[in-house]
């Protein structure tokens, strides 16, 4: 479970104008820390979270912090991936047709997210297109190609670091770059981009502004 501060951090992360506030020493600590319990639920006595913004580096310092830990990361690639996703249907059917199409008991790399009345799959492209032939045309929502993977392998005491998946996610969406879907396992994370835009994208995030 994230601590006081990793949850007062990951809050301040998320707001440029108390980030502005903290830096120009004009904000009200006392204030803001009894806005923060209230909002993010923390009990008892305010001391702890204005310990905790105390503590919080300003903007350049906490970006050039996460920056290094990114660049620590083992960051790896991968494209021609797919997403195929359909209505669920029995589950013993569906364990069939993935069966049958080779994904399962085998060494392809899938991804199955189970959502409300459906499954989605994320593989392979070749994996994918069989998968799709196996399942009944009539269930099939979508199969979407043309996507590409980046992998961040981080230390688990790392990944539950307070403002790291923003600052990955602020950094792909000011060079115009659209995350389809984020998968997060610790200390694992997964992101899935057109895959057009995985050289900036991996550039991106391996060569942060500090």
């Amino acid at each position: 479970m994230p601590t006081v501060q990793q949850r007062v951090w990951d809050a301040l992360d998320k707001n440029v104008s108390w980030q502005e506030g903290l830096s120009e020493g004009i904000i009200n600590l006392s204030a803001l820390a009894t806005r923060l319990s209230e909002a993010l639920h923390i009990p008892g006595s305010t001391h702890a979270i204005i310990s905790a913004i105390r503590r919080y580096p300003v903007p350049k310092e906490r970006r050039k912090q996460l920056s290094t830990i990114l660049r620590k990361a083992r960051i790896s690639t991968a494209s021609s991936i797919c997403t195929v996703r359909w209505n669920a249907g029995p589950p013993t059917d569906d364990l069939q047709h993935m069966f049958d199409a080779g994904v399962l008991g085998s060494q392809v790399q899938m991804r199955l997210l189970k959502g409300e009345g459906t499954y989605s799959a994320i593989l392979p492209e070749t994996h994918a297109q069989r998968l799709s032939k196996r399942i009944p045309s009539g269930r099939i929502l979508e199969l979407v190609c043309g996507l590409a993977e980046i992998h961040i392998h981080l230390t688990p005491e790392r990944y539950h670091t307070p403002g790291l998946m923003n600052l990955i996610l602020s950094t792909l969406s000011a060079q115009g770059i659209n995350v389809d879907t984020i998968l997060a396992t610790p200390p694992h994370i997964s992101l899935y981009i057109k895959e057009s835009d995985l050289p900036k994208a991996h550039a991106s995030i391996l060569l942060l502004d500090v």
